[in-house]
């Protein structure tokens, strides 16, 4: 997990994104990433096995449990939904 101290340093670090949002995005995304991983034996399993006609569901877990994966911009039909 990326601690305090490194995280300050990267939103310092002007050779990188400079967003403090987006670097704790993939922060937390990892994390996401990393939960789903093990319900599955990997997240490539986790999507791969997702039923074919429930897209809109995966979306919505994606908008909705990671960081910065969805929004009105990119999944504007989904919003209200479910």
């Amino acid at each position: 997990m990326m601690d305090d101290d490194w995280f300050d340093s990267l939103v310092a670090d002007k050779s990188i994104v400079r967003n403090a949002i987006k670097i704790r995005a993939v922060q937390e995304n990892a994390v996401f990433v990393g939960e789903h991983s093990k319900s599955a034996s990997g997240f490539g399993k986790f999507i791969a096995d997702w039923l074919d006609d429930d897209y809109v569901g995966l979306l919505i877990l994606l908008k909705t449990e990671g960081s910065r994966l969805g929004g009105t911009t990119v999944f504007p039909e989904i919003d209200g939904q479910r």
